[in-house]
């Protein structure tokens, strides 16, 4: 009996020796570090800090509120529903990083590098994205609302179904990007790349353009223009819309822009040409 309590003490202390940490922005340390679901996270590796070396690491529901990690290394980090609020993050490496569900409201992020990094649907209300990257990142219905993402980098990102409600993209790089059904009401897209972009049902209510270069834009006609109408709702075929850009959103370049019909209106137009076919064989 009292070598099984000998073993059981020797081993809670060493699982209390080994439990990591994390360090707070004002210098807390929190020790350990706890689970946004109650009690202690189950993860025993390094200890995170600025400059840390956390590559694969599973913090998946870890409290991270206020951690100061700038230059971190989290590649391929598991932090799927972790809560980083006010986080400290500049010049972090989360290439390929799992951070679907996150909570990154007011986060630190600017200098990121998120290529790859999965963010559907987490929260980055109002954080710092500025010269950020986050090429081939998968951001759909994410909340990125008062984002601050100047001169981010978001070559094909995917970006369907996000908020961007109050976003600042100025001068951001968006080409190839996924917008299809986005929010854009209010954001700030002057002098961005938007070539090839796809605005397909987005939503570009009061959303800032200037400059913007919409080459090879893709658009539909339920996307949501200026004064809450739709494409359609305007009447414009391509040269209108273009005409419409250039003239009233001052973008620098718009060519070569798409309307893409609806599927119905696909559809419909589909079942006429089929109707017609026997009318056809029968003037022949």
């Amino acid at each position: 009996m009292r070598l099984f309590t000998m073993f059981l003490l020797a081993t809670l202390a060493a699982s209390s020796v080994h439990a990591a940490s994390y360090q707070k922005t004002d210098g807390t340390i929190v020790d350990p570090i706890q689970s946004v679901f109650g009690g202690d996270l189950p993860y025993v590796g390094t200890n995170l800090e600025p400059g840390a070396s956390l590559n694969g690491a599973s913090l998946n529901g870890a409290f991270l509120e206020s951690a100061s990690l700038n230059d971190a290394i989290l590649t391929n980090a598991d932090l799927e529903n972790a809560n980083l609020s006010n986080a400290d993050l500049p010049s972090a490496n989360l290439t390929s990083a799992n951070l679907a569900g996150a909570k990154l409201r007011y986060a630190g992020l600017s200098d990121a590098d998120l290529t790859n990094a999965n963010m559907a649907g987490a929260d980055l209300a109002n954080a710092n994205l500025l010269r950020a990257h986050l090429d081939g990142g998968h951001l759909y219905n994410a909340n990125l609302g008062g984002a601050t993402l100047r001169d981010a980098h978001l070559d094909y990102a995917n970006l369907t179904g996000a908020n961007l409600t109050g976003a600042f993209l100025l001068e951001a790089s968006l080409p190839n990007a996924t917008l299809t059904g986005a929010n854009l009401s209010y954001a700030t897209l002057a002098s961005a790349n938007l070539t090839g972009v796809n605005l397909v049902n987005a939503n570009l209510t009061s959303t800032t353009l200037s400059g913007a270069d919409l080459t090879d834009a893709k658009f539909s006609n339920s996307t949501i223009l200026w004064h809450e109408k739709t494409v359609v709702g305007y009447g414009f075929d391509v040269a209108g819309l273009q005409n419409y850009l250039t003239e009233k959103k001052q973008a620098s370049s718009v060519f070569g822009v798409t309307i893409i019909p609806e599927p119905s209106t696909a559809i419909l137009l589909v079942l006429l040409g089929l109707a017609s076919v026997p009318l056809r064989m029968r003037h022949r």
